[in-house]
């Protein structure tokens, strides 16, 4: 987990990854920002790693 502060803003990150198999993992982060001038305040973010 990482948090930053500066200014008016602030982002907070939060992210876990679990082993399928011996060469593949899967992902997820959720990233929650706040101040940003998109409007948009929250990222999620899946994925999956394999290791050849």
């Amino acid at each position: 987990m990482t948090r930053a502060r500066e200014g008016g803003w602030s982002d907070v990150t939060l992210g876990a990854d679990m082993r399928l198999g011996s060469h593949v993992a899967a992902w997820a982060t959720l990233s929650q920002a706040d101040n940003l001038p998109s409007g948009e305040n929250t990222l999620y973010l899946m994925g999956v790693s394999a290791n050849f």
